[in-house]
């Protein structure tokens, strides 16, 4: 229920802050909307793409990459509640042909540990998913692959970003239901919900007027260029094959806002330097609970956030490798604006970080590669490579952190301000919120 004194948006001043943080960050384009006071107000700026400029709408389409996993832990909950897929069950009970490497995950594991990360398995596989081809049947063979996926940990043990628990859980809510994945999506949220402009893409060809996304020409340019295609692998859709626009976005931040789903909000495990639920981010940092997702892939990047006690949801969508930058600020205005909701800013601990921690080294994930070094005052700082689908390589701005707790670092200024990682166990980092192993 909305407490007594949240605040209305006032629209002008979500237009103005949108064309300043695109100015400021390069970023081509934005879309934003905000609920809050009982209303949703929707702002827009910038152009869909470079190479064709056309103008940022409401109805603009803008893929929204990991958001889709709120989706997939949303419809798993609903099978639940008609009795169809047990969320605390071994999962192995829904997919009979479930093989793991691991003989304990392979008992035990169930589809809440799934969706909140608690899997243990590798993020990743160790292909890029080309085999199991872009029919129905995609997912499961995705699925049929998995003895390939390494075990990091024991299911429950630690908290891990992980894409290929959601293929599992989305498999098993297909199953479930007994139909694909996409169309289990659409009969449960996206007709149910009124959802007109959301659906998935992975063919390649974007939807008409749907924005391209965008990549910095050097790493923190302000300058960018068009990324071609949304091209996505079919049978990776449960953890980030959605394309939507805002106002769907707040419609399904609605179905959050009441009381129906609020399990999914519950904390069950300790992520870096936040709880999660089974599907969503959850911050009490505020002195109000702020349930989030965000999403990056291709050249979008984008974020959706809630304050159920405050009737809160905020989204923000755009078509820049750069573009959580943006969100970030968007995010933080509209909660300050509707509820006075300001997030503590972090202290740095007063011992500063030497290497005698036994941090610095190079580590290492499925795809992933991590190399941290320490730096002066106190400071460490991590670069990472990615190995992306093409065979080609992804090198981010490097995040220098400074450490608030224990093990937890926070960088505190620039594009990538309020970026987490940790070490939480001696040898492993978790950054991005994937675990790397250190390595000789």
């Amino acid at each position: 229920m909305m407490e007594a004194g949240s605040r209305r948006i006032a629209p002008d001043a979500l237009a103005a802050l949108l064309a300043a943080e695109i100015a400021r960050w390069g970023v081509p384009g934005v879309v934003a909307g905000v609920t809050a006071g009982g209303e949703s107000v929707v702002r827009c700026a910038g152009v869909t793409s470079l190479a064709d400029p056309q103008p940022v709408t409401e109805e603009t389409r803008f893929r929204v990459a990991s958001i889709t996993k709120p989706f997939t832990a949303t419809v798993a909950a609903l099978l639940g509640a008609e009795g169809l897929l047990a969320l605390d069950a071994p999962v192995h009970r829904a997919v009979p042909a479930l093989r793991l490497t691991d003989p304990v995950a392979q008992e035990t594991v169930t589809p809440r540990q799934l969706l909140a990360h608690l899997s243990g398995l590798e993020c990743e596989p160790p292909h890029h998913l080309v085999v199991p081809g872009a029919d129905t049947a995609a997912l499961s063979r995705a699925i049929a692959a998995f003895p390939g996926v390494g075990q990091l940990t024991r299911p429950g043990e630690l908290w891990s970003y992980c894409n290929t628990g959601y293929w599992l859980a989305g498999h098993a809510a297909a199953q479930a239901a007994g139909a694909p994945f996409e169309e289990v999506v659409r009969a449960l949220l996206l007709e149910p919900l009124g959802l007109t402009g959301s659906g998935f893409v992975h063919d390649g060809t974007p939807p008409a007027g749907a924005a391209l996304g965008h990549a910095p020409r050097r790493p923190g340019d302000l300058t960018h260029d068009v990324l071609a295609g949304y091209r996505f692998p079919r049978s990776r859709v449960p953890s980030g094959g959605l394309v939507s626009t805002a106002p769907d976005l707040l419609r399904f931040a609605g179905l959050h806002l009441g009381e129906a789903l609020l399990d999914l909000q519950q904390p069950v495990a300790d992520g870096v330097g936040v709880r999660w639920g089974t599907g969503w981010s959850v911050d009490d940092a505020t002195g109000a609970r702020v349930v989030a997702h965000a999403g990056s892939h291709g050249g979008f990047q984008a974020q959706l956030t809630l304050v159920p006690a405050h009737g809160i949801a905020v989204v923000v969508l755009t078509n820049s490798g750069r573009g959580s930058a943006v969100a970030r600020a968007v995010v933080e205005w509209a909660l300050a604006e509707a509820a006075g909701l300001r997030a503590p800013v972090p202290t740095a601990l007063p011992d500063p970080f030497d290497d005698h921690h036994g941090l610095v080294g190079r580590y290492t994930a499925q795809h992933l590669e991590a190399v941290v070094t320490a730096q002066p005052a106190g400071t460490i700082e991590i670069a990472q490579r990615s190995e992306l689908a093409t065979g080609s390589f992804a090198a981010p701005p490097p995040l220098r952190g400074v450490e608030v707790a224990p093990g937890l670092f926070v960088v505190p200024d620039g594009e990538a301000r309020g970026a987490r990682f940790d070490f939480p166990a001696p040898g492993r980092l978790r950054v991005s919120g994937r675990l790397a192993l250190r390595r000789p």
